[in-house]
C-alpha cells in the first residue's frame, strides 16, 4: 500500500522521521537525567523526578511532529522514474531541509549532549568518590563505584561511537544532495 497510495506513504515517512528523532532525544534526556542523579548538589538530583520526565517526553514529541511534518508537504508518491524509492522528496529543497534537519536534530545535537552529559557523569562520579565513607562500607563502595564508573565510560563510549556513525552517514546523505 505504501507504494500505492500517497497518504500512506506520507504517513509512513513522517512515522519514521519523528520516531528517529524521539528516540534519539530521549536517549540524550536518560543521559541529562543520569547527570542530575550522579550530582552531589541535591538541587540537580531533586530534578530528576517523574514530572519533568513526563513533561521531556510530551515536548520531545510534540517538536518533533511540527519539524517532521513537512514530510506531508515534500514527500510524494513515484516523484519521477529516476528516484531511488517510491515514496521520496518531490524538490531538491524539501530533500536539502530533510537531510540539514536529520543531521542536525536527530543525530548531531542530541549526540553532543549524550557526549557532554555523558563525561560530566563521569566527573560527578570521581568527585563523589573523594567523600570518605564510613570505614566499614569502604571495600564495598569502592568496587560499587569503579563497576559504576566502568559501566558508564563503556556506555558513553558506545554512544560516541553510534554519534560519528550517524555523523558520516548524515554527510553522506547530505553530499548526495
Amino acid at each position: 500500500l505504501m507504494q500505492t497510495v500517497s497518504s500512506i506513504c506520507k504517513i509512513n515517512v513522517f512515522l519514521l522521521f519523528s520516531s528517529r528523532s524521539i528516540v534519539a532525544w530521549m536517549i540524550a534526556f536518560a543521559t541529562i537525567d543520569r547527570y542530575l542523579t550522579s550530582s552531589a548538589n541535591i538541587h540537580r538530583r531533586q530534578m530528576s523526578n517523574l514530572k519533568n520526565t513526563y513533561r521531556c517526553i510530551i515536548g520531545i514529541c510534540i517538536i518533533s511532529s511540527i519539524v517532521w511534518s513537512e514530510v506531508f508537504y515534500c514527500f510524494e508518491l513515484n516523484v519521477n522514474i529516476a528516484a531511488p524509492m517510491k515514496c521520496f522528496n518531490k524538490s531538491p529543497t524539501c530533500r536539502l531541509y530533510n537531510n540539514l534537519a536529520n543531521a542536525t536534530l536527530t543525530i548531531f545535537t542530541p549526540s553532543i549532549v549524550m557526549l557532554i552529559f555523558g563525561l560530566y557523569t563521569i566527573k560527578n562520579i570521581r568527585q563523589s568518590r573523594r567523600i570518605v565513607p564510613d570505614s566499614s562500607t569502604v571495600v564495598q563502595s569502592i568496587s560499587r563505584v569503579r563497576k559504576t564508573e566502568n559501566s558508564l565510560t563503556k556506555m558513553l563510549f558506545t554512544q560516541v561511537l553510534v554519534f560519528y556513525f550517524q555523523l558520516f552517514l548524515s554527510f553522506f546523505h547530505l553530499y548526495a544532495a
